[in-house]
């Protein structure tokens, strides 16, 4: 009976140490659980920043797309603007020199006409002195020759 007992104890000794064996292998598997659980949430959250990162990208990639065609247009316009720029310079430079063609014109035209009225005047007063010499023949009026 003693060996019996031997056994019983022996076998409690066996199925003690196995349900701790069983506990501890519970316990790393609530553990493991426990850390699986965090891993899929931390894949969760892993993934739900991937679709931020993804959705920030489309709208940077829309923004440079944007961005690209403004500066387009924008590059477009100053060539407009250099070539209206160049247009309004070439006119001004046309208009100067018309102005100042039309000015020597103008003042040519004056010139001759000063010089049609000095002739005219000069005549006046040739004739004035003929007329006075003729008036006061030999005396008063001192005699100069007169232009012709």
């Amino acid at each position: 009976m003693a060996e019996l007992v031997k056994e019983v104890e022996a076998a409690k000794a066996v199925s003690h140490a196995e349900k701790m064996e069983m506990m501890r292998e519970r316990d790393k598997a609530r553990k493991a659980e426990v850390e699986a659980t965090a891993a899929v949430s931390r894949f969760g959250a892993l993934q739900d920043e991937l679709s931020r990162l993804k959705e920030r990208s489309r709208e940077a990639e829309d923004a440079r797309d944007q961005a690209s065609d403004a500066l387009k247009r924008a590059t477009s316009q100053n060539a407009a603007l250099e070539v209206a720029l160049e247009d309004a310079r070439r006119t001004v430079e046309v208009v100067r020199d018309q102005h100042r063609d039309d000015t020597k014109e103008d003042l040519a035209a004056q010139v001759e006409g000063l010089k049609l009225e000095l002739s005219a005047a000069g005549q006046r007063l040739v004739q004035q002195a003929r007329r006075l010499q003729e008036l006061d023949p030999g005396g008063v009026v001192q005699q100069q020759p007169l232009p012709e």
